[in-house]
């Protein structure tokens, strides 16, 4: 069944492919589509002492999307999870819980990547400008360390994503946090596995993606996981993207790269 994704709406066909970003959807609905146990499938739950730096992206008060925080001031997550201005948007920092604990903060200046394009879902990545300093506490919020210039994640080494995933699309969100381990997957291998999606779909992966994932499937991230992170040796790596579904056998998660936005980062933040 091939799922065709505009500005995050879908349209069904009678094909085979689940082509799906990974943000939950609240405002619209779509009919439920089943997935594979589509959370951080086949993950565990964590504390947030494992992540401090994840923030539960919310939108009219309830999670939509994952976000990173990087410094005291910003917030990066994927394009495709921003569709308005700042007021409809918070975030919920130093809790394991979307719902509940740590701290709400709001955004004042949102920016997706100018070259973002919905349609491939290429340059997938957004910052957010909050509107007061979140300084660490303790060990419940903290800051993502950017990867230096030039660094690359190995293909086969393993990343770590995180998120409050939906148990299938338009399902309801885990209370938990909850994290899954999964290996780097070369792009060239990534385009290999997507090659008959790429062609009928326009959508190929590119130098402003990371994918990772295991060939035979089983663990991954998927609806609500959106703009969360994939941690790589300590490095912020990868922000949730999109996918064929949740954790097919062939179909790594695709991130948006961040070793190749780094430069863009740093422009915008001053980081």
């Amino acid at each position: 069944m091939l799922l065709v994704l505009f500005f995050g709406f879908v349209a069904l066909c009678n094909c085979e492919y689940v082509l799906i970003d990974k943000r939950e959807d609240i405002l619209e609905p779509e009919p439920l589509v089943p997935l594979p146990d589509g959370r951080i499938v086949g993950g565990w739950p964590v504390n947030i002492t494992s992540h401090p730096y994840q923030a539960s992206f919310h939108n009219w008060h309830r999670h939509s999307c994952g976000g990173v925080l990087i410094s005291p001031n910003w917030i990066v997550t994927a394009a495709h999870c921003i569709s308005a201005g700042p007021h409809r948007y918070s975030f919920r920092l130093g809790s394991h819980l979307w719902a509940s604990g740590g701290t709400i903060l709001v955004g004042t200046y949102l920016m997706r990547h100018a070259q973002y394009n919905a349609s491939t879902i290429d340059y997938d990545i957004a910052l957010v400008r909050l509107s007061m300093a979140q300084s660490v506490v303790g060990d419940t919020i903290g800051y993502a360390q950017l990867p230096p210039e030039g660094w690359h994640p190995t293909p086969g080494s393993l990343a770590t994503v995180a998120g409050w995933g939906t148990p299938f699309a338009g399902g309801s969100l885990m209370d938990e946090l909850q994290e899954v381990d999964v290996p780097i997957v070369s792009n060239e291998s990534c385009q290999q596995f997507y090659s008959e999606l790429s062609n009928r779909t326009g959508i190929f992966i590119t130098d402003r993606m990371v994918c990772a994932g295991f060939a035979a499937g089983g663990q991954d991230a998927c609806n609500g996981d959106s703009g969360g992170p994939l941690v790589v040796d300590g490095y912020l790596t990868g922000i949730v993207s999109w996918g064929n579904g949740c954790a097919r056998e062939g179909y790594p998660g695709v991130y948006a790269s961040v070793p190749y936005f780094v430069p863009w980062i740093k422009e915008i933040t001053g980081l």
